[in-house]
């Protein structure tokens, strides 16, 4: 009777540490995440995902897309550009091939404000700056099903007009 009374004890002490270390590990969150007990889930800062927030979210936009810009003249060109990661900021991007003028710019993550929380596509904010040493540019850099879209205004060098450009991929 003592043996069969240590062996329930054993299995209740056993079970009871499994149920704990369970806990403690589904508590795990990497890059500053916040395990939210009530969704048992983390919460990601932005810049990453993931179930542990263990992904950086700008490496999912990263690569080379070719695509068309429609200027004010409804003409098409085409171009390529190539999105790049920042060494020191994983919310930042670098658009290279920029096109116009084949101009380097940057894009810094927005926030996913969607509450849909399938919605798991990209958007970047270009933030107001300059280009091609006197041109203006800002605008937006939006993840697609198809690949990327950017929106943006500009305001070439030497100009005090400024136009709508949409640069989508093929």
């Amino acid at each position: 009777m003592k043996k069969y009374f240590l062996s329930i004890l054993s299995c209740f002490l056993l079970g009871c540490c499994l149920l704990s270390c369970e806990r403690d590990l589904q508590g795990v969150c990497f890059n500053n995440g916040v395990y939210n007990a009530d969704h048992k889930e983390c919460e990601c800062p932005i810049g990453y995902d993931g179930v542990v927030c263990e992904k950086v979210q700008r490496n999912q936009i990263l690569g080379s897309y070719i695509g068309k810009m429609e200027h004010l003249t409804n003409t098409l060109y085409n171009y390529t550009v190539t999105l790049e990661s920042d060494s020191t900021d994983i919310t930042k991007i670098w658009i290279k091939g920029f096109p116009y003028y084949n101009s380097t710019i940057y894009a810094t993550l927005a926030p996913n404000t969607s509450s849909n929380s399938s919605d798991h596509y990209l958007k970047f904010s270009i933030p107001y700056q300059v280009f091609n040493i006197s041109g203006y540019v800002s605008g937006m850099v939006a993840e697609t099903y198809e690949g990327i879209t950017i929106t943006s205004t500009i305001q070439p060098p030497s100009s005090t007009s400024t136009e709508s450009c949409t640069f989508t991929t093929d």
